[in-house]
């Protein structure tokens, strides 16, 4: 099923190595009046699945409110694609949650901290994201997993695999 791609943010709080999308990160939020007509023009098309993106999508300060337009719009499956920092506090998912959120696709480059931390460029990012991912798992959420493949997680890539398979 297609899926309308709605941009939350143009600001990441990672500096991951590999990003392509860095020349977008031009620093802010988008106006939630801006992401509000983009919604309905998904929905306009007759578009029942949102991808949340950024940058990341969850450092808006209207997540949680954009996830519960989205609903109030008709779309079935909203699903960020995030590095769940902001995710492993439990007031967050769960606010996420309640607004209407049912899917969520975790970034994770690496099977430990050392590998993924040294992706991302920011210390204590791999536990941060785990956690949010095994959370977000328990609350019933459909998760799914992104990865970057470039040189220094190839070698591991079936052990990577094998984590996140693990994670459940």
């Amino acid at each position: 099923e297609k899926r309308h791609w709605v941009r939350l943010t143009r600001y990441c709080n990672q500096r991951c190595l590999f990003c392509l999308d860095r020349f977008a990160q031009t620093g802010g939020v988008l106006d939630l009046g801006f992401i509000r007509r983009d919604l309905a023009r998904g929905r306009k098309r007759g578009l029942r699945r949102v991808v949340l993106s950024g940058g990341e999508p969850t450092v808006h300060p209207d997540f949680v409110k954009i996830v519960g337009l989205a609903r109030a719009l008709g779309y079935t499956h909203i699903q960020p694609i995030t590095n769940g920092r902001r995710m492993c506090y439990p007031g967050f998912l769960n606010e996420a949650v309640a607004a209407g959120l049912r899917e969520v696709t975790f970034s994770l480059h690496g099977n430990t901290p050392a590998l993924h931390d040294r992706l991302t460029q920011v210390p204590g990012s791999f536990v941060q994201a785990v956690s949010a991912l095994r959370a977000a798992l328990k609350t019933g959420l459909i998760v799914s997993v992104d990865v970057v493949i470039n040189r220094l997680n190839l070698p591991v890539l079936r052990e990577h695999l094998d984590f996140c398979i693990g994670l459940g």
